[in-house]
């Protein structure tokens, strides 16, 4: 399929051509993936929320509107959304069920793997701290510094003014900031 727009791929899915969908897939599998799999931390459940996004692509491709988002900015709210979902599905998974799972796997750790579960560790502390934060500034924390998208995009995509967006992203960011300050301080000796 030669080079067309995002937008007329969007208006040839909405007619449920499969070569646009494909084309699409193509386009934006990469990044689906990487936000699914750096929100979700769990590799089976990021992969089948990206399969579901896409699926939700394919289903409402006729609902995009080129005049309140760009296609990118479109999927990538879809995706987000997506992903929150299935973080609300995990938080309900009894602890139990994850722990027998990990003790096989943990048998054989090595120094990366060590060195991940580290990192994992902070991502958890950071996502128990955003946890705690009002919702529209961790919407718009996730939006700017997990997905990647400027301020005005967010704005614009979020039908919010500009100055609204920086403010809760300074607000949320010193909030952020004190919470993980209190949890440093709690965990030292």
């Amino acid at each position: 399929m030669p080079e067309i727009s995002d937008e007329q791929l969007l208006q040839r899915i909405a007619q449920k051509d499969q070569q646009a969908m494909m084309a699409f897939y193509d386009r934006y599998f990469g990044k689906v993936k990487g936000l699914c799999h750096r929100m979700i931390q769990n590799r089976e459940i990021a992969d089948e929320t990206v399969q579901d996004i896409f699926w939700t692509v394919w289903q409402n491709a006729d609902k995009y509107d080129a005049h309140r988002a760009s296609c990118s900015t479109w999927l990538l709210v879809i995706a987000r959304s997506r992903c929150t979902d299935q973080l609300r599905k995990i938080k309900n998974i009894p602890a139990a069920d994850s722990i027998d799972d990990l003790s096989d796997e943990l048998a054989d750790m090595d120094n990366e793997v060590v060195e991940d579960v580290i990192q994992k560790m902070g991502q958890r502390a950071l996502q128990s701290a955003m946890s705690l934060l009002p919702e529209a500034q961790r919407v718009v924390l996730t939006d700017v510094y997990l997905i990647g998208f400027s301020a005005p995009q967010v704005a614009r995509a979020r039908g919010l003014p500009l100055g609204t967006v920086k403010t809760r992203l300074r607000l949320g960011l010193e909030k952020l900031r004190d919470i993980l300050r209190e949890e440093v301080s709690d965990a030292e000796p």
